[in-house]
């Protein structure tokens, strides 16, 4: 009986020492918005959540973030210094409701550059709920790419 144990704990060691999830098996990714487009924004939105789709289809774990930077600020605030026209007014509360979705369900970190806030002169307080503030959203960027995070932006 020992010897069977013995050949069984050697036949199962390689599966017994691999965690269930290793850092370098989460699908890492960073969306760049700092653009003011409302429907390029829209297709933004609906290309992290194919992607999503994808992951969550795979079993795959995964890390993806929205940085956004100067006019992109306008997508995670209402107040009207960061910019509003026609068609974002239009959209607005559609927009609003799938980042949140993103953002409370699916766990899509959102990040929005201090340099652009202070630019527009906006306050943490003015931010949608979820978003983190970093100092510089270029810098974050590098960073997240750095660690591993595929880089992409929505044409």
């Amino acid at each position: 009986m020992k010897i069977i144990k013995s050949i069984l704990f050697v036949l199962l060691m390689p599966w017994l020492a691999i965690s269930p999830v290793q850092a370098e098996d989460i699908e890492k990714a960073v969306y760049h918005v700092d653009f003011a487009d409302a429907d390029r924004y829209s297709a933004t939105l609906t290309s992290i959540n194919n992607m999503l789709n994808e992951y969550e289809n795979a079993l795959s774990d995964y890390d993806v973030t929205i940085v956004f930077v100067g006019k992109g600020a306008r997508f995670v605030t209402d107040a009207p210094q960061a910019g509003q026209d026609a068609r974002l007014k239009e959209r607005r509360t559609e927009l609003k409701g799938r980042l949140q979705a993103l953002n409370s369900t699916r766990n899509v970190k959102l990040a929005v550059c201090n340099n652009t806030l202070t630019g527009f002169g906006l306050s943490k307080d003015q931010l949608y709920e979820g978003v983190e503030i970093v100092p510089s959203g270029v810098v974050f960027l590098a960073q997240l790419q750095k660690a591993g995070a595929a880089y992409i932006k929505i044409q």
